[in-house]
């Protein structure tokens, strides 16, 4: 199951973590099931399935930027970027046989995440806790 979007946009380093740990789950689970011994995630699973994985791969890819658009504060710029990553991967994995391959080690999702905690680090320094990288 989907996390569920907050109702408004974080306002205190507290209601940002939570959101963060919301979107670090879904980026987790779409490029490196955290069960795994191999990297391997939801989105490049389900990218095996011509069309309809893909179409879903960029829906559960969008749902990660649409939490990320909660932090009223951030930069379009830097949305836009996690947009275009999005649709990098889903250009990629349309491509038969190597584009399914190529998916695998694409990680658009963790990209999208390194972009936000690198945002979250700036913008709340040491009150919010970013995770080690995987």
């Amino acid at each position: 199951m989907l996390p569920v979007p907050p109702s408004r946009s974080p306002h205190t380093p507290q209601e940002a973590q939570i959101l963060y740990e919301k979107i670090r789950m879904v980026a987790l689970w779409l490029d490196s099931i955290p069960l795994l011994p191999v990297p391997i995630g939801l989105d490049a699973i389900i990218g095996f399935f011509p069309i309809i994985g893909d179409i879903a791969g960029l829906f559960l890819g969008m749902y990660q930027v649409y939490l990320t658009s909660f932090y009223a504060e951030l930069p379009l710029t830097l949305i836009a970027q996690m947009l275009l990553h999005v649709f990098i991967d889903v250009i990629i994995g349309i491509v038969p046989y190597i584009g399914d391959i190529l998916d695998v080690f694409y990680k658009s999702n963790l990209y999208n995440l390194r972009i936000l905690e690198t945002w979250l680090t700036n913008r709340y320094g040491s009150s919010i806790r970013i995770y080690e990288s995987l």
